[in-house]
């Protein structure tokens, strides 16, 4: 996940089932097996971002809900947004659309050069 803005939106990850209690909820990530758990407040940035609203919105929502300063309440939405993202449980649209990931990138550089190695010996044959 590229550099995350209190105005970016995000979209949950499509492997994603959740389960919400009493005491927070329990993310799964069903194609990774990774289990994620939050509190109530990681549930609500969670719930929230699932709605659309932008890390900032959230943020100012906290900081009304809780009775603390705006500033710090966006600091602790952004890093839980890149924990979650790091993690690979939010996506952001705007880095979908603009780039793709290290890993993507690696593999595309490999079937390339997997392509040229494939072609220069099927050439050596003839």
């Amino acid at each position: 996940m590229g550099h995350i803005l209190e105005t970016s939106t995000f979209r949950r990850s499509d492997s994603i089932r959740e389960r919400e209690g009493q005491d927070g909820a329990v993310l799964l990530d069903v194609r990774r097996g990774q289990c994620f758990t939050m509190n109530p407040v990681g549930t609500l940035i969670w719930m929230q971002l699932g709605d659309g609203l932008m890390p900032r919105e959230i943020a100012e929502h906290l900081a009304r809900e809780c009775d603390i300063p705006c500033e710090q309440a966006l600091r602790d939405v952004l890093e839980f947004v890149q924990t979650l993202g790091q993690q690979q449980f939010l996506v952001c649209p705007e880095d979908e659309a603009g780039s793709t990931s290290f890993s993507e990138w690696l593999k595309s550089i490999l079937r390339r050069i997997g392509k040229l190695v494939w072609r220069s010996a099927r050439e050596a044959k003839r």
